[in-house]
């Protein structure tokens, strides 16, 4: 007699979410290690295509291997942003623990070069002092945590509403199994 697996949607959330944390740490780890500044869009755009492909294929896994082929706008949505949630908090865990423990001299060398980028903009030292100031305040490690995290969110949102759109299949039968019961 033949066991027959069928794939929950938890097991595609935690498959994709596990991939979405490894991918950002990942990303996270050969820019510190490249010495590469992470600000700025050509940043950003790595992680921006990565993710878009990892919601793109969990949606389809979603949609393929627990939902037999059909899947609604509001059911790919949903999964993608458990798969952003649960990737954004092991990823923001990660965060916290790499400017707490492993390089907790980071904060104080991107002061520095914020700093170095204002001297050549030719600000007053006034001016430099108060915003060095203001962004000591909002660099402490579980704030950028934080703000991660949310962004991670915020991103992730916008890139679902897309892929739930375009990876939607409607089921034709739904309509006629809702008049039978």
């Amino acid at each position: 007699m033949d066991i027959e697996h069928k794939t929950t949607k938890g097991q595609v959330v935690i498959k994709f979410a596990i991939i979405y944390a490894l991918v950002s740490i990942g990303i996270s780890l050969v820019f510190y290690i490249m010495d590469i500044n992470q600000s700025g869009w050509l940043a950003a755009l790595p992680s921006l295509v990565l993710t878009t492909a990892i919601l793109f294929f969990g949606l389809n896994s979603r949609k393929n291997d627990t939902l037999g082929g059909y899947m609604s706008y509001s059911q790919g949505l949903g999964t993608g942003m458990l798969i952003v949630l649960a990737g954004s908090l092991v990823a923001s865990l990660y965060q916290y623990v790499f400017l707490t423990f492993i390089d907790p001299e980071f904060v104080e060398k991107a002061l520095n070069l914020a700093k170095e980028e204002m001297l050549k903009k030719e600000m007053s030292e006034d001016q430099i002092e108060q915003a060095i100031s203001m962004s000591r305040k909002m660099m402490k490690p579980w704030v950028m945590s934080l703000i991660g995290l949310f962004g991670s969110l915020f991103f992730g949102l916008i890139i679902n509403l897309i892929l739930a759109a375009v990876t939607k299949k409607e089921d034709p039968n739904r309509f006629y199994s809702n008049l039978q019961s």
